[in-house]
């Protein structure tokens, strides 16, 4: 009698036993759950704004005088002239080499600037901007930066190496010159609409969205980003607007083709 009890017993705590571990292989077998990732469409405008490789007016500079007329100040202001010259000698040279896509050439004009004149921070910065087009993120990463240095407000530096930032997938920089380009200059629509990509990227929707909406607001022909905005509506399940956005993003791209 007492060994069938022990049997029973044993029998009892084995069910026991099995039960527990069946429950505990569910639990581990469970399927995680996983959030969807969003799928933003990447519509950036990375082309480099051509107007700021336009060139300041030359000023003309007088003829020179005889040398006996010279004492030592004039002497040292005729050389300064004639540094000008020379500066923006290179400097147009470099902006047309640019413009007929002579890159190397112009990369050459704008480093005679930089010899000449180490402060002259538009030769760094439309330096960068063909490394840039070349590839050379290094590089131009490195002049916007000089450029920003010696021209702590230079809202464009600070866009275009936040571009180049963003495609490194430094984010979190490209986020830091994009909000430094705004606080410069807050009518900077391309700085407003590239943040707002970053932020869709990261999943910071809302911000994303008052980005987008900032951007169309200082320049409502701006197709891309009523598309992207569009976009960033049906995460929101905002159909409505959403549809309206992308129709209004159809529109206008399709006249900028005509």
């Amino acid at each position: 009698m007492v060994k069938y009890s022990s049997v029973k017993n044993i029998y009892f705590f084995c069910t026991v036993l099995t039960s527990i571990c069946f429950i505990a292989c569910l639990e581990i077998t469970e399927e995680p759950k996983t959030t969807e990732s969003i799928e933003v469409p990447l519509e950036v405008e990375v082309t480099p704004i051509s107007q700021e490789l336009q060139v300041e007016e030359v000023t003309p500079v007088p003829p020179k005088k005889s040398s006996v007329e010279l004492n030592e100040d004039t002497k040292k202001n005729d050389d300064a002239k004639n540094l000008s010259v020379l500066i923006n000698k290179y400097f147009l040279r470099g902006n047309n080499n640019f413009d007929v896509g002579k890159y190397q050439e112009a990369i050459k004009d704008y480093t005679e600037v930089i010899k000449i004149d180490s402060g002259f921070y538009k030769a760094y910065h439309n330096r960068g901007v063909v490394y840039d087009l070349l590839g050379d993120l290094d590089k131009s990463i490195s002049d916007y930066t000089s450029a920003i240095m010696l021209y702590p407000t230079y809202d464009q530096a600070y866009y275009n190496r936040a571009r180049v930032y963003g495609r490194t997938g430094q984010s979190h920089k490209a986020i830091e010159d994009y909000t430094q380009a705004i606080a410069i200059n807050p009518q900077n629509q391309g700085a407003y609409h590239n943040r707002g990509i970053i932020f869709a990227e990261r999943g910071q929707i809302e911000k994303a969205l008052s980005d987008l909406s900032r951007a169309i607001e200082l320049n409502p022909q701006d197709g891309i980003a009523y598309y992207n905005r569009g976009k960033m509506y049906q995460v929101f399940g905002m159909n409505e607007e959403s549809k309206a956005d992308l129709q209004k993003s159809q529109e206008l791209l399709s006249n900028q083709q005509e």
